[in-house]
């Protein structure tokens, strides 16, 4: 093997892991660090449009209130993380 083909190997496995690796650990931690920061009465946005307030954890699913009195059970991977703080506040009127 001469070392064109080394190079060009290296250089497909680094690309690999800068396109697909290195984004979805840097977004595993964003979504860490925004479950870690939830406390109750956060305002949230899940990924079908409905907003609400975080009231608690309940193993792998989130309780919301969406209307006074009117809570729902949802899995963690329905809310939007992605800019979810800064969405809310515009959607979700206190």
């Amino acid at each position: 093997m001469d070392y064109f083909n080394i190079s060009l190997i290296a250089l497909s496995i680094l690309t690999f892991y800068l396109f697909f690796i290195v984004p979805q650990k840097k977004e595993k931690m964003m979504e860490k660090k925004f479950f870690d920061g939830l406390k109750k009465g956060s305002k949230i946005v899940l990924k079908n449009g409905l907003c609400g307030k975080f009231l608690h954890f309940e193993s792998d699913n989130v309780v919301i209130e969406v209307s006074s009195g009117i809570k729902l059970e949802f899995l963690k991977e329905v809310i939007y993380v992605s800019k979810s703080i800064e969405m809310s506040k515009d959607v979700v009127k206190e």
